[in-house]
């Protein structure tokens, strides 16, 4: 993203609850937000963009990663501009203490997790048993302080929650509260035995790995078939190496093995429902759609058994809740300003589309 943009530059500004009049472009030196006396440079921006997507090498991420950038700019600068919302009250506490909030064990602690986690995903191989700040520094192409003053402030930002925010909700869950939220969400009580389903698997090395999945995604959206699609763009198609036979096939597999699949791949399955069709799943190897056919259901857990999973979903809404309440009083108080050029806006699917496409599916649902 270049700073001339000027023509598509988003300008939001919030002082005290009212928009105030500013320039068309973004202010010099590569500054995509200003938070109070605070900024967001582009830089800063970039790191974080980076890091979310560390798990796939920058040279085998094609044109899918370039063109999803600006995607992950506009999340990852919400985030941030969220976390500088937070960090100005850590700076207060910190100026009123005179010690730091968060120390350098902790922060090497963050780290050496970071790496075991990457090793969980990538089935326990090991891969990643290089000094933390070594392979994030080389990745980021940052110095070792830079690095550490990053996750100084991470560190910071989810302290700060936990001990000065989340304990202003109330705590207490009561039975009856409980077991209502248990009768509207039974099927979170129970994880299947197996599931049976088809997928489409588009890897982010592809050059054409961007407009795979646009099309993909809108042909979905317009009613095209699953297993036609996937005859079509799954990787088993395109690849020489791969076996075409295998492409949109039906496959059964217990929930124990998918636990070592790419996230969010579980996690997505374990949501869906027979007959529903995913939306694009983004890992670190690629890009994937799944249509569950069958699930085997499991044994759901009893009230008492679940009890400590339903207070832990009501008490995460609570700080969700209790969060964005404290986020809006921030920015009722504080200067917001933010620069990026604008999401290009997808077409929505007209009904005659629709309705033209699932008219085409009849004759084939009534041969099968």
């Amino acid at each position: 993203m270049s700073v001339g943009i000027s023509s598509s530059i988003v300008c939001l500004l919030v002082s005290l609850g009212q928009a105030e009049s500013v320039p068309n472009t973004p202010p010099p030196g590569g500054i995509v937000a200003v938070v109070g006396d605070d900024v967001i440079t582009k830089a800063e921006l970039d790191q974080q963009v980076d890091l979310t997507i560390l798990d796939q090498p920058k040279q085998e991420a094609g044109d899918y990663i370039a063109r999803f950038r600006l995607e992950l700019q506009h999340r990852e600068l919400r985030r941030l501009v969220e976390d500088k919302l937070v960090l100005q009250q850590v700076k207060r506490f910190e100026a009123k203490e005179g010690r730091g909030y968060i120390t350098d064990p902790e922060i090497e602690k963050q780290l050496k997790r970071r790496i075991e986690m990457m090793n969980e995903q990538n089935g326990g191989t090991g891969e990643f048993n290089e000094d933390p700040y070594d392979y994030y520094s080389k990745r980021l192409g940052i110095s070792r302080k830079e690095l550490k003053e990053f996750y100084r402030d991470q560190l910071s930002v989810e302290k700060y929650k936990w001990e000065q925010i989340y304990p202003r909700i109330d705590s207490w869950v009561s039975p009856a509260r409980a077991r209502a939220f248990y009768k509207r969400n039974s099927d979170m009580f129970s994880t299947p035995k197996e599931i049976t389903f088809r997928m489409i698997s588009i890897k982010n090395s592809r050059p054409d790995a961007f407009e795979a999945a646009e099309a993909v995604e809108r042909a979905l959206g317009e009613g095209g078939g699953f297993v036609e699609l996937a005859q079509t763009y799954d990787d088993d198609v395109v690849d020489p190496a791969g076996f075409p036979e295998f492409a949109g096939q039906l496959q059964t597999k217990s929930f124990d093995s998918l636990r070592l699949w790419h996230r969010p791949i579980p996690e997505t399955l374990r949501r869906m429902k027979p007959g529903t069709t995913s939306k694009r799943v983004m890992t670190a190897v690629g890009i994937h759609f799944f249509q569950v056919e069958d699930l085997v259901a499991g044994q759901v857990e009893s009230f008492s058994e679940a009890l400590t999973k339903i207070r832990n979903h009501i008490l995460v809404e609570r700080r969700k809740i209790e969060l964005k309440n404290f986020l809006t009083e921030r920015r009722e108080k504080t200067r917001v300003a933010v620069f990026l050029p604008e999401l290009p806006k997808q077409e929505p699917i007209s009904q005659e589309a629709k309705r033209e496409s699932e008219a085409k599916r009849v004759p084939q649902a009534n041969e099968e």
